[in-house]
């Protein structure tokens, strides 16, 4: 069984979920720490990972989490955040300590891409499409989500393994990315083993990646 969270000023901690995912499925101001997700090949394990999400300002802390996504043909990663609104929460880089969304100090491993093709995600972490340039809806209207993160100290081995990468931030703004480490992801090169992608602006330092390829 799984676990959602919709509210504001919601947490999850130090629970254990096999074979399920924990999702922010709707709110602001949620956080989920210390939890062990693992084996759901038929999804994400933690994150807001559907077509608009009517999400802001997420902590996602010292989580273990491992092999999902191997079965879903709908592109779902270990660690997910996809299409966040600015029609809830704040994005003024306010609530901790400057940030408005914060991923610190997680382990992920061997995330998988699914079956789709082409295949894509897969992926350790990923912070996918803040500029709501793909599929949005009514308070999105692709507007870019102006919540800032901070995605610090995370460990990311083995996901992909052809299309996923370790760390990954995607169409995103805001972001400073530090002090991650990203080891054997993405065996065949298709995308950056810890990195960003189109138009992020932001800092990107101190992070250590180690590939077998």
């Amino acid at each position: 069984t799984g676990f959602s969270l919709s509210g504001s000023y919601l947490g999850v901690y130090g629970i254990e979920v096999a074979g399920s995912d924990i999702s922010y499925s709707n709110g602001a101001y949620l956080a989920v720490w210390r939890c062990y997700v693992h084996d759901h090949p038929a999804g994400q394990g933690i994150g807001a990972a559907g077509n608009n999400s009517h999400v802001s300002n997420v902590s996602c802390c010292f989580n273990l989490v491992h092999t999902t996504s191997r079965d879903n043909v709908w592109a779902t990663s270990n660690i997910s955040f996809y299409h966040f609104t600015n029609a809830i929460g704040s994005q003024n880089h306010d609530w901790v300590n400057g940030y408005d969304n914060l991923v610190i100090g997680n382990i992920t491993h061997h995330g998988s891409q699914g079956p789709g093709t082409p295949q894509s995600d897969g992926n350790g972490i990923i912070i996918d499409d803040m500029q709501c340039l793909q599929n949005y809806g009514s308070d999105h209207s692709g507007i870019n989500y102006r919540g800032n993160w901070l995605i610090m100290g995370n460990l990311a081995v083995a996901n992909g393994p052809t299309a996923g990468a370790g760390v990954h931030c995607f169409q995103t703004d805001f972001v400073d990315m530090c002090f991650n480490t990203a080891a054997a992801n993405n065996s065949v090169a298709m995308d950056m083993n810890a990195g960003a992608g189109q138009g992020v602006r932001g800092d990107i330092y101190a992070n250590l990646t180690w590939q077998t390829n």
